[in-house]
């Protein structure tokens, strides 16, 4: 493969650059993950290359050898658009060192020239009174001087687009290749609705509440009610307990009074738990938001171009 064999061919140039005398631990590091990365490169395992090389830029993120080896093993794995990034930057890189790298800047160049003329591309058409529309595809700002060929790796990705006084637009689509127009129509509006996402929760404690307010005051009135019911039985057993009252009286009464101590004051108290409750889950509830919200988004395929509706509501 073109992009291995020209790894091999810097093989010699790339080391003196990538093990400099007084290096930090970090940069030693970076070195060693540089090795085993052209290793795995070598072994045609560009993915576990890639993440060698991944690591090490991480750790030394001026060294031309790793960008440009970090554009070999994404160009074998079909990222075009990734290996292009890598290679403009080695290509630059290689010119700023002291001493310069003409093998890793013309590697670049060479690769740079080849891909831009294979990478896969995406137009986006703006319709409708944008002001100075902000695009991002996966999460990375899309320059408006490139919306008519802006380079992209094949995969799954995700649009995102707003506007000054517009609905803002996402959409999320899959590339497989060459190029594919996608249109943003922005139309004007407002990208907030009020969320509340304490609302089922609120509405549970009002249930709460009135059952509760429901269970209070039926207890309130069955304790009442048995009260009487005891003074009444109480006063008939006294009055005529000298003279034979019946014991059923006394029977009934302290009925009562049992009726109006647990069953009664077991469900006022119950009520009143409830209502606490209740009223402690209505306050601490969240409250209602304005956010953001994606009314309208273009659906991009590789043969066709659509439109989803999707967003938070």
């Amino acid at each position: 493969m073109r992009a291995l064999a020209c790894a091999l061919a810097i093989a010699a140039a790339v080391p003196a650059f990538a093990d400099p005398p007084g290096q930090t631990v970090d940069q030693k590091r970076a070195a060693q993950l540089f090795e085993e990365g052209r290793t795995l490169l070598t072994a045609k395992d560009f993915t576990g290359a890639c993440k060698k090389f991944d690591a090490a830029i991480a750790l030394d993120s001026l060294a031309p050898g790793t960008m440009l080896n970090l554009g070999l093993c994404n160009e074998e794995l079909g990222k075009f658009k990734t290996a292009l990034y890598w290679f403009r930057k080695a290509e630059q890189r290689a010119t700023e060192v002291d001493p310069p790298l003409p093998p890793v800047e013309n590697a670049a160049k060479e690769h740079t020239a080849k891909l831009a003329t294979e990478v896969a591309h995406v137009t986006l058409a703006v319709t409708g009174d944008a002001p100075n529309p902000v695009v991002k595809i996966d999460g990375e700002d899309i320059n408006r001087d490139d919306f008519h060929q802006v380079e992209i790796d094949p995969g799954h990705h995700v649009l995102a687009a707003s506007a000054a006084g517009m609905k803002n637009i996402r959409v999320e689509f899959d590339v497989k290749g060459g190029s594919q127009m996608v249109e943003l129509p922005f139309v004007p509006g407002d990208n907030t609705v009020i969320v509340d996402r304490g609302a089922m929760r609120r509405r549970a404690a009002i249930v709460a509440g009135i059952v509760g307010a429901v269970v209070l005051a039926t207890g309130s009135g069955v304790a009442l009610y048995e009260y009487g019911q005891y003074h009444n039985h109480k006063d008939t057993y006294e009055k005529v307990g000298t003279d034979g009252g019946k014991t059923s009286d006394l029977d009934d009464a302290n009925h009562a009074a049992w009726v109006a101590r647990y069953w009664g004051t077991g469900l006022v108290a119950g009520g009143l738990v409830a209502m606490g409750a209740a009223a402690f889950v209505y306050f601490t509830a969240p409250q209602a938001e304005r956010v953001d919200q994606t009314v309208f988004a273009p659906v991009v395929a590789p043969d066709h171009v659509g439109f989803a509706l999707s967003g938070s509501f």
